[in-house]
């Protein structure tokens, strides 16, 4: 299969910055025919045209600029992740605000009848019923965007070989750096890595491909390596001496420290991938795409590839790099609760104004001015600390959605966002987005974002016992 089977199509490369985007763009700019119209999609301005017929610009966050972004597309490919922050503050773990867009896309895909969504994931480890947290949320977002209709071709792979590789870049940095290494139990996990190119052709053979609807392939190298292995073949591909002492500890906190220190990748990148390393990461062998279109790259071939296209230089991949910072402070929180099956979003929204009442009695109540207008007043004065507005256009029985419109803690230059999100029936989302506090940033900081923090945490509590 080919490109060639998508002539008339609009296909969007939704993460297109990224490290894979940015070499799926170019490559399927190259093999593209004229009447295929490549689109870039990302959250962070693009400048250029590159290899895209048009990029536009999308906050996978907000589900009216992703069905926006969404008109007139056939196929989308989806390569997205939320390991680093996407506002100056941002609370809430990585697997919530991965989740949220997840299901923001699945929306958006199904409103514009997408005819196709391409995602690549990470492979399932087998027998194993305790996932890391990093595993287990790939995991919920292929069935997120499975969840709205849309068929689905998943790419299931390891550790991307890639000169700007998080999970590479970091291996690299670690054997070029160091003459000893002490290796605890973690490296003795089996793995198959992936090379770039291997991914690029598999999503290629899928593009357009009835016969890959709603089926995952897993991609790995034809080798199975230890952690340890791939660290003395690097070293010998890098002519490299180094002294292994293996110790027989996981110690993921200690090994995310000293990975952190001697690679320069954030600690939030860092530790959901040694978490995950406690899993052996293998091809299931009947699940790799056709050979004849997809061949396995060996690791020694994947690396010398990646070695020729990089200077082994102190500078940052694409993964290790969060967003931009904007010139307005603000603020995400993304945080999860499991809520009793059947009930709506709007529920949910009744039972936060009535909990939030009744537990801060004599200091907050919630007024509701209208059907469309709650208020949150302090007992005494009635000062409004803020106010929501009601966005009917953006809501149903799985959302419920609020304009911060103002109050004495919102900034006038704001433009944040409330909402209430059922998914999978008992779990909910409740996000907070684009908020700019009106107080000081450093006394936001250590006082209303930590009670905001606090407020839902309990609220979730809450909610749990209702089950």
């Amino acid at each position: 299969m080919s490109i060639e089977q998508c002539k008339g199509s609009k296909i969007v490369v939704i993460g297109a910055t990224g490290f894979i985007g940015s070499e799926l763009g170019s490559f399927l700019h190259k093999t593209g025919e004229n009447e295929t119209q490549l689109i870039g999609l990302s959250r962070s301005i693009k400048e250029g045209q590159g290899p895209w017929s048009s990029f536009r610009q999308c906050d996978l966050f907000s589900l009216r600029q992703t069905i926006a972004a969404m008109e007139d597309i056939d196929i989308g490919i989806y390569l997205v992740h939320s390991m680093m922050p996407s506002a100056r503050l941002t609370q809430g773990h990585f697997s919530d605000l991965d989740l949220l867009c997840a299901d923001n896309f699945g929306r958006a895909a199904a409103k514009c009848n997408l005819k196709q969504i391409i995602y690549v994931g990470g492979l399932n480890p087998t027998g194993s019923d305790n996932l890391s947290s990093h595993l287990q949320s790939r995991t919920e977002v292929e069935h997120a965007l499975k969840s709205y209709g849309i068929p689905v071709t998943t790419i299931r792979a390891g550790m991307v070989i890639g000169k700007d590789g998080s999970s590479f870049q970091m291996l690299l940095r670690l054997v070029n750096r160091l003459p000893i290494m002490i290796c605890p139990s973690w490296t003795s996990t089996k793995t198959q890595p992936v090379c770039l190119d291997d991914i690029i052709h598999s999503i290629h053979y899928a593009l357009g491909n009835k016969a890959s609807y709603n089926k995952a392939y897993d991609v790995g190298t034809p080798e199975i390596f230890t952690y340890r292995q791939m660290i003395e073949r690097m070293a010998q591909l890098l002519e490299k001496s180094i002294k292994i002492i293996s110790i027989p500890l996981f110690t993921p906190k200690l090994s995310r420290l000293w990975i952190t220190l001697m690679t320069g990748a954030p600690k939030s990148l860092v530790g959901p991938l040694i978490e995950s390393l406690k899993h052996e990461m293998l091809v299931r062998p009947h699940h790799r795409p056709p050979t004849d279109t997809c061949p396995a790259t060996s690791f020694d071939d994947a690396v010398k590839k990646s070695l020729k296209s990089m200077t082994l230089k102190n500078t940052s991949p694409h993964a290790y790099k969060g967003a931009k910072k904007s010139k307005q402070s603000m603020v995400r929180s993304v945080q999860r609760m499991l809520v009793p099956p059947g009930k709506t979003a709007k529920w949910l929204a009744e039972q936060y104004t009535q909990w939030l009442s009744a537990s801060f009695k004599g200091l907050i109540k919630v007024i509701n001015i209208d059907q469309h207008r709650v208020q949150f007043k302090t007992v005494f004065g009635g000062l409004v600390l803020i106010e929501l507005l009601f966005d009917e256009t953006m809501s149903d029985n799985n959302r419920v959605l609020f304009r911060v419109s103002g109050g004495m803690l919102v900034d006038q230059r704001s433009n944040g966002k409330f909402e209430f999100r059922i998914l999978n029936d008992d779990v909910a989302l409740i996000a907070l987005h684009n908020f700019t506090p009106k107080l000081p940033w450093w006394i936001y900081r250590w006082s209303q974002a930590p009670f905001h923090a606090r407020t839902m945490k309990r609220f979730g509590k809450y909610v749990s016992t209702l089950r």
